[in-house]
């Protein structure tokens, strides 16, 4: 019960009692004995593996706009690294499944696609419970739990563009990453072509390089490993130009040597770095810190989508627009992505 008390967040065990305390009426004790009287055969190991299941209720900031953010999931969504969680009683999509790259193994979670307001509750598979404490910041990251949406909506909508914009979908959040070398490995996968050929490189990037377990998900490779396939290997087997694949390896050698995505680096510091490789541009750079660095302000003003929502060409024109949306250009830039692939009611 400690394990689990320390590994959610509490400062201490009555903290944690006090808690339950106040959400059930009982004490975690009392809650405990309860459970295994009405269910005395429901374990907490699944019975295909020896790893651990649990339920994971997290809180955030109401609104939250769990649909744009599992239509983000979908279209980035990459066969190995994510599944669709289907329900077996309807047949029908209920969520979506995610890896989980932990120290002692690759996990799961599943991010349902129905909300209890102010929770979302997770659906986890840990190899064990010690993950967690590693696995729940990171889930707060990646699904921008701890945003403060009424502050943003309400600077944001200063801007007569956005005000209409941002009353359709007041809950819209940046998509964060639960593994910051693969999304900029994929971010590079990415540049300059439409979102479907980029899954395609993506996903046999993963089949060609990864192990797969018992669920069809797949452990992210070792950067170790992968600095040390040639330019030329990249180009054969993933089908890239020349040119995208010696990004690729120029990358993949930055972050395993020199480059750190971490959070206690400059996130300044960590942009010029990037941009100092040969074939990193604006563009890519800001779509890392936009996804990797929990930077509130990242805009990629050269992006095709972003200018098509604007009916704007010229970059210089997008960046002078956004300058008044600054700190929260990320989330201007969501809001505007969300309204043009919804209007084209198709992926880019």
């Amino acid at each position: 019960m400690a394990d689990i008390a320390f590994s959610a967040g509490f400062g201490s065990i009555r903290q944690f009692n006090d808690a339950v305390l106040s959400e059930y009426g009982t004490t975690p004790t009392l809650l405990r004995r309860a459970a295994i009287a009405t269910k005395p055969d429901t374990h907490q190991r699944n019975e295909s593996s020896d790893h651990l299941s649990l339920s994971l209720r997290l809180k955030f900031r109401p609104p939250y706009d769990i649909d744009v953010l599992l239509g983000f999931l979908n279209r980035h969504l990459v066969a190995g690294r994510e599944q669709l969680s289907v329900n077996t009683d309807t047949g029908e999509t209920d969520g979506v499944i995610r890896a989980l790259d932990t120290p002692h193994g690759l996990g799961s979670v599943t991010v349902p696609s129905m909300l209890d307001a102010p929770m979302l509750t997770l659906r986890l598979n840990l190899p064990t419970l010690a993950d967690l404490t590693n696995v729940l910041p990171a889930l707060r990251r990646w699904l921008d739990l701890d945003t403060d949406p009424a502050t943003i909506n309400e600077s944001l909508s200063s801007s007569e563009r956005m005000a209409s914009i941002i009353h359709q979908h007041p809950g819209i959040r940046i998509p964060g990453t639960l593994n910051r070398n693969e999304t900029a490995i994929f971010t590079v996968l990415g540049q300059q072509v439409s979102l479907a050929a980029a899954r395609t490189f993506q996903s046999r990037f993963m089949e060609r390089f990864s192990e797969t377990d018992a669920t069809g998900l797949r452990v992210f490779p070792q950067l170790q490993d992968l600095q040390h396939i040639k330019a030329t290997d990249f180009q054969s087997v993933l089908g890239l130009t020349n040119t995208r694949a010696s990004t690729l390896a120029t990358l993949i050698a930055a972050l395993a040597n020199d480059v750190s995505l971490d959070d206690y680096e400059d996130r300044d510091l960590i942009k010029s770095n990037l941009l100092a490789l040969k074939g990193i541009g604006p563009w890519t750079v800001e779509y890392i810190a936009l996804r990797c660095l929990d930077d509130p302000d990242a805009f990629p003003s050269g992006d095709l989508v972003l200018k098509r929502a604007l009916g704007i060409s010229a970059v210089k024109d997008v960046e002078r627009l956004a300058e008044q949306w600054r700190p929260w250009r990320g989330y201007a830039l969501m809001h505007l992505w969300n309204q043009e692939l919804s209007r084209e009611k198709k992926p880019v």
